[in-house]
């Protein structure tokens, strides 16, 4: 019986996902005349709530929103950004430059056609308190994969890993493969490029309308008025009260970590992301 129970869930989500499946498979689906925007950012960075803005957003302007993450999280598909360029050659098919909003990425996608052309926003957050809220969510409130995805036991040995260290003992444990995420995104955005956005969860806290307007501004087209005064009221509303370790917005502010960590795991940390910290002018 759970063998037929897998059968029907991965017809579901084949159904659910038909729009990222047609692409990755090379069909063509009808699209706009504007620049596709690729949402990358980093987990525990508001990737979800950010996303949530930018497809309503993207909806807004006529894009069609593709969530090739999330299929990846539900099925086999490999998650993309893990993978080199040369190992991204049998997905490239499911990007296009025009008519798409893609999102989001927990790592830069390597091997992407024309990314030049692409509208890029990459979502971070102080690295610190990124893997403190890891610790909690992979300990306590993030959903797991689907049983039947090879991804299940991988998640599942990851909270394992959360449930069986101290923090300051996860902390320490995750920092590198962090670093490295960040340490790709300081390369793109060392670039120069026109056409990326770098938005700090951090400024999305203390003035959220300006904020949206800076992503605005960026697609350079505008937003209707109906939808962003929708968007402003329920952030006002969305905004938790109290610390809860057992929600996946467990808290939403910036600094926790100075709460949470260890004097001398601070230490590590701001040894570890110094050029990290420099670059996206966090302060130690």
């Amino acid at each position: 019986m759970p063998v037929v129970g897998d059968s029907i869930q991965k017809s579901r989500i084949q159904r659910v996902y038909a729009d990222e499946v047609a692409l990755l498979q090379g069909d063509e689906l009808k699209r706009i005349d504007v620049p596709s925007i690729i949402n990358f950012s980093l987990n525990k960075a508001a990737t979800q709530y950010i996303k949530n803005i930018l497809v309503c957003y993207s909806e807004d302007i006529g894009l069609k929103p593709i969530a090739l993450n999330e299929y990846s999280f539900k099925s086999e598909l490999p998650y993309l950004h893990e993978l080199s360029a040369a190992q991204m050659e049998p997905y490239k098919a499911a990007f296009k430059a025009k008519g798409f909003f893609y999102g989001a990425f927990s790592g830069w996608v390597e091997g992407i056609d024309n990314i030049e052309e692409y509208k890029k926003i990459i979502c971070i957050r102080d690295p610190r308190d990124i893997l403190v809220s890891s610790y909690f969510s992979l300990g306590i409130s993030h959903p797991s994969p689907p049983k039947h995805t090879s991804k299940y036991q991988d998640f599942m040995s990851k909270r394992e890993l959360a449930q069986s260290n101290t923090l300051d003992e996860f902390v320490r444990i995750r920092a590198e493969k962090l670093k490295l995420n960040y340490e790709r995104y300081i390369a793109v955005v060392s670039e120069g490029s026109n056409n990326t956005l770098v938005l700090k969860y951090e400024d999305m806290l203390h003035d959220f309308e300006g904020w949206l307007n800076r992503i605005i501004s960026f697609v350079g087209v505008e937003m209707t008025e109906n939808l962003k005064n929708d968007i402003l009221q329920k952030h006002e509303l969305s905004r938790p009260k109290d610390e809860d370790a057992s929600q996946h917005v467990r808290k939403g502010i910036s600094g926790d970590y100075k709460e949470k960590l260890a004097n001398e795991t601070i230490v590590f940390c701001n040894e570890l992301f110094a050029d990290i910290l420099e670059f996206f002018d966090y302060t130690k």
